[in-house]
């Protein structure tokens, strides 16, 4: 699913798009889509379920942007299964408030310590029954500023070629481009720093490390 349609880069340009500016959108929107699932380390594109392994030994456990847990299991060394937790009695996931949940907060003691020792079965994304609004709008914005090409000051994009004659262009769609974009747009950059200082502040806060005091070796329940 795109991120973006010709409508909302229409609307954002504030004129319709060239018929050959047409023919190039949906390349230029796919291009956009990678790179902000890249930069931002997440997707906002209807998933299917998938599981997800990773490291215990905290309290707090930090977990790809998801929807809808079926399962949370602690594993062997082996990767056999080992417990199933029950969530809201052993564990909750956060934020209680949103659809999207990025952790798995542990009751009464930490998940037990190993690679990969915890598989978390999710639909793994931030699409919540549509494309979140920022996410619209940031693309939108990334797509306008490539087909923009530097032509109007604060945009920061760039041709990649023209040829007068027929009146082709060949858009830019290279990172630097996008880098370039998000620097010189206030409103991308704003949105990249927001999303960007969520995640931040998700690690910080679930990244405690397990004291020797609070293992006690084997599975922690």
């Amino acid at each position: 699913m795109a991120y973006t349609d010709n409508s909302q880069i229409s609307n954002f340009l504030g004129r319709a798009l060239t018929a050959y500016e047409t023919s190039q959108t949906s390349t230029i929107i796919g291009a956009v889509k990678v790179w902000v699932d890249k930069i931002l380390n997440s997707t906002f594109d209807v998933a299917v379920a998938s599981i997800r392994y990773y490291d215990g030994g905290v309290r707090n456990l930090d977990i790809d942007p998801c929807t809808a847990i079926t399962k949370v299991e602690a594993l062997n060394d082996d990767g056999t299964g080992s417990f199933v937790y029950t969530a809201g009695t052993e564990y909750i996931a956060e934020p209680q408030n949103e659809t999207v949940k990025r952790e798995l907060r542990k009751r009464l003691s930490p998940f037990p310590r190993g690679i990969h020792r915890i598989a978390v079965s999710a639909t793994f994304s931030e699409y919540d029954v549509t494309v979140p609004a920022d996410i619209q709008l940031l693309t939108t914005r990334l797509v306008a500023g490539i087909i923009n090409a530097g032509k109007y000051q604060g945009i920061g994009g760039t041709l990649s070629q023209e040829r007068l004659e027929g009146h082709e262009i060949q858009y830019d769609t290279g990172d630097a481009n996008f880098l370039g974009l998000s620097k010189n747009d206030p409103t991308i950059a704003s949105i990249l720093e927001q999303r960007k200082e969520l995640y931040v502040d998700d690690y910080d806060r679930r990244s405690e490390s397990v004291s020797d005091g609070d293992y006690y070796g084997g599975l922690i329940l």
